[in-house]
């Protein structure tokens, strides 16, 4: 679980790894966050060789889940993640 308190605005660095060592391009990369199933933001992330970055500012006070989306070579790749915004 990623923590913000209201009025936050931090960037997320998620790092991407390869399980058997060999080397990898990440092609493209985006988020969506949703609170109660509501899309409230979508972009597209930084990508700096293995890792994707973005920059959050939940507005509201509660839960929300980020989606990430990202290709590598010819696969496209995704992760979810829980933000609580107190």
């Amino acid at each position: 679980m990623i923590k913000f308190l209201l009025g936050e605005t931090k960037t997320l660095k998620f790092r991407v790894t390869n399980s058997e060592g060999e080397d990898f391009t990440i092609q493209e990369a985006s988020y969506k966050l949703y609170k109660a199933n509501e899309l409230v933001d979508e972009r597209e992330c930084k990508i700096e060789e293995h890792d994707i970055l973005m920059v959050i500012t939940p507005e509201e006070r509660g839960f929300y889940n980020i989606e990430i989306t990202y290709k590598v070579n010819d696969e496209t790749r995704m992760g979810r993640y829980q933000i609580d915004c107190d």
